[in-house]
């Protein structure tokens, strides 16, 4: 009986020892929390930020702490579903009610931060970016919005890592299958956005995808006008590829 009781205390401290370095480990406040949930969310680990993120909700925390929080259950909770492959539709109603909640509370132009501009991108890839949506109607005017707001940011060079991720998703899908070409989805974007976007990259590589995706827009266009700009506008010279494309 003395070796089964000692050897019960034996596991009691170990399990108790193993919940004490847990505890040292977590992260215990707002903005601990927060630092660790986006570095899972930036590793696509959309389930870990989620759990972080709900330990937040019996925090004591300010208005726009709370704001930052809802938005990012809503939006990892519909990506982490995403990932998933399941069929239940909940959790997706549930997310794109939340993150429209959060724009309905700031329609005036004030009120529009970097909380509603991030809300206007999830629900732009919510539409555009799951293999079972594909839906590039409803997505266009949340990332059309999103757009307009980075490129008004004094932020640049976050501003400039924001747009480019939008052109980049929004040209390409991550599901798009190997016969994909752009525009296959209807998704042919505004001339104006991919030249907005040409004269802030600043890799040859960016650059040179752009003046793809503006040759294809243009083809796609069938405007003789529009497709003699590229050649015109300052600074907007398009590379070979496309200049092969502009002549088919």
């Amino acid at each position: 009986m003395r070796t089964l009781t000692a050897f019960t205390l034996l596991i009691l401290l170990a399990l108790g020892g193993l919940a004490f370095q847990q505890a040292q480990t977590t992260p215990q406040n707002y903005d601990q929390l927060r630092t660790q949930a986006e570095k899972f969310f930036g590793d696509q680990s959309f389930s870990l930020a989620r759990e972080l993120y709900l330990k937040t909700v019996t925090l004591d925390v300010t208005p726009a702490e709370k704001r930052w929080a809802s938005f990012r259950l809503a939006d990892t909770l519909w990506r982490a579903q995403a990932a998933s492959q399941t069929a239940d539709s909940t959790p997706f109603d549930q997310a794109r009610e939340e993150l429209e909640r959060l724009l309905r509370e700031a329609e005036s132009p004030e009120l529009r931060d970097r909380i509603w501009v991030e809300a206007q991108q999830s629900l732009g890839d919510f539409w555009w970016t799951r293999r079972n949506s594909v839906n590039w109607g409803q997505a266009w005017p949340h990332y059309q919005q999103a757009l307009e707001w980075w490129a008004a940011s004094p932020d640049i060079d976050l501003a400039r890592q924001r747009y480019l991720e939008m052109v980049w998703t929004m040209s390409q899908p991550g599901y798009a299958e190997p016969y994909y070409y752009y525009g296959y989805y209807g998704n042919v974007l505004p001339l104006e956005v991919l030249e907005n976007a040409l004269k802030i990259a600043q890799s040859s590589t960016d650059k040179a995808h752009l003046h793809y995706l503006i040759a294809m827009t243009l083809r796609q266009t069938g405007d003789w006008e529009l497709r003699q700009r590229p050649k015109h506008n300052a600074g907007i010279r398009p590379s070979k590829v496309a200049d092969l494309l502009l002549r088919r």
